[in-house]
């Protein structure tokens, strides 16, 4: 009896060392298969949780009024008379200044038309981040309307530059800054919202003045009830994702693919969607790549829902963004133009 215990023992160990070792993380996984910038090193997700909240949005009702809200908030006096309306939002122009709400998200949109002629004044840039930082979140706590629990402490600041001088040979083009975009992203629970559909971005001309505003925060009602659900890990996901990306890597013209954003977060759709559930998700960009790591297509984004439970994907717009994308065809191709542009952008300041 002893010795059939032993034999048996002996069986399941050596089954279980036999048995293919799974990656401990996404980011090994990954690293088997694609390369990955920079930025993806930081965007992979550390760990998933084995399950995670839901939230719903509050019932929106978008009108004329909407927009004339909007400039009096902004500190201007409402327009009755000038408001036009299209298929998808309301929209004011006021002198120089623009006033756009869309009926679906209710996105929110404020931009000076005349920032661009204040430009041309020729004024040098001299706001560090930390003050740009200050700004925007000085001008978000007067007039954004929303929750700062919610706001992400760290923003992403994106230069907007204008070229000067001519480019000769070697030389580098000089470039000014010419207005800063100080992007806010959103947190629930500590979980990122991923996606286009949640952000606040106040633009800062060199002056230190805000020239532009754009909300996407839909708002969440809190009292609604709202399943648990149980996550895909992300794992799982990446195995998934290099089962969808295998006939890309066999393609004679790419040598590799290369993953530059791996993130997990509520999934946040466009501006013009409407949508009623926040919902997990995980989301890949990537490009193909040739021998000398240029780009030769366009980047990709792949989607994929990270929960297990109620088939409610219709309201959270994940299954609405695979329908509305075209195919990818195998031998997509970008122009020699953009191709030629992608590679100026790639290359080293000495090669330029």
């Amino acid at each position: 009896m002893k010795k059939c215990a032993i034999l048996m023992l002996s069986i399941i160990l050596i089954s279980c060392a036999q048995r293919p070792q799974r990656p401990q993380s996404a980011i090994e996984l990954a690293q088997k298969y694609f390369k990955l910038s920079e930025r993806a090193f930081s965007s992979f997700p550390k760990e998933t949780p084995r399950t995670i909240k839901t939230f719903r949005f509050k019932e929106l009702s978008v009108s004329k009024q909407s927009v004339l809200n909007l400039q009096e908030r902004f500190g201007f006096k409402p327009s009755q008379d000038k408001v036009r309306e299209s298929p998808s939002h309301f929209w004011v122009q006021d002198g120089d200044w623009y006033f756009e709400v869309s009926k679906f998200s209710g996105q929110e949109l404020v931009a000076n038309l005349a920032s661009y002629r204040k430009q041309l004044q020729g004024l040098r840039w001299s706001l560090n981040a930390e003050k740009l930082e200050a700004i925007a979140k000085e001008y978000i706590v007067k007039r954004a309307v929303v929750s700062m629990e919610e706001v992400a402490k760290v923003p992403h600041i994106r230069y907007a530059t204008s070229s000067v001088g001519k480019a000769k040979d070697n030389i580098k083009v000089d470039e000014d800054i010419t207005e800063a975009d100080v992007i806010f992203s959103r947190e629930l629970r500590k979980i990122p919202v991923i996606g286009p559909g949640s952000k606040l971005v106040v633009t800062i001309s060199a002056d230190g003045s805000v020239s532009g505003f754009y909300k996407i925060w839909r708002e969440i009602d809190y009292d609604a009830i709202t399943p648990q659900v149980k996550t895909i890990s992300s794992v799982q996901a990446m195995e998934e994702f290099i089962d969808k990306t295998g006939r890309f890597r066999q393609l004679e013209h790419v040598t590799y693919l290369q993953v530059d954003i791996a993130a997990f977060g509520y999934w946040a759709s466009p501006r013009h969607w409407q949508q009623k559930i926040l919902l997990p998700a995980h989301t890949f960009v990537y490009s193909m790549r040739n021998e000398k790591g240029f780009a030769i297509s366009k980047a990709r984004e792949e989607l994929m829902k990270a929960y297990e439970g109620p088939e409610v994907d219709s309201l959270s717009g994940i299954d609405a963004l695979k329908d509305s994308r075209k195919p990818i065809k195998p031998n997509e191709r970008i122009s020699i133009k953009e191709r030629e542009k992608l590679e100026r952008e790639q290359q080293t300041p000495e090669k330029r």
